[in-house]
């Protein structure tokens, strides 16, 4: 089915910047908290749109089994006002599991490039500003990071000590240009 194969395509792409984050937390200590957030808002995403996916499948066209002596497409059966309801209820939490995830991206874009170059053109690209009071931006601020750590867990996966929040506070060093990291001194 199309969209299952698509719905694999974007997690996997997803899941190519959880490893890529994975790979360079060195960068930067909010990256380990970040990875954490968007691994489980990609959960959530999952989870929501198999909900979706075995809500519609109860009523959605599917092509008959190779081989079949049937060429036209079946239907299981038509789908009642109820049915359409409820896909409406789950395709609602599905469209605002995969908003929380793109923003996410949005929000780790801005992070990486305002530590990693922000400093080479004199300016930071300014955080997302969320219009839900409750919704998480993904931000190095101590009080974004030590809402992330609340709301995914993070001191369940991670050692005290290993809290972004944590590491941010005992490592409070001026970013050096990229330059500098090859001078000696």
């Amino acid at each position: 089915m199309q969209l299952i194969d698509l719905r694999s395509q974007a997690h996997g792409s997803v899941l190519d910047v959880v490893r890529t984050i994975e790979s360079f937390e060195v960068v930067h200590p909010a990256f380990i908290a970040f990875r954490y957030a968007i691994g489980a808002q990609l959960e959530v995403c999952s989870e929501a749109s198999s909900a979706v996916l075995n809500h519609a499948l109860t009523f959605l066209p599917m092509d008959p089994p190779p081989g079949s002596p049937i060429s036209e497409p079946m239907s299981p059966k038509a789908p009642s006002q109820e049915d359409l309801d409820e896909l409406r209820k789950v395709s609602s939490k599905m469209d605002a599991a995969y908003w929380t995830l793109l923003s996410f991206l949005g929000d780790l874009s801005r992070e990486a490039q305002n530590h990693l170059i922000g400093h080479l053109f004199g300016h930071r690209v300014p955080r997302r500003m969320a219009l839900d009071p409750e919704a998480v931006v993904l931000s190095s601020s101590p009080e974004s990071l030590d809402r992330l750590e609340k709301r995914y867990g993070l001191a369940e996966h991670l050692h005290e000590e290993a809290l972004p929040s944590r590491v941010l506070e005992r490592n409070r060093v001026a970013p050096r240009p990229w330059w500098q990291f090859w001078q000696r001194g």
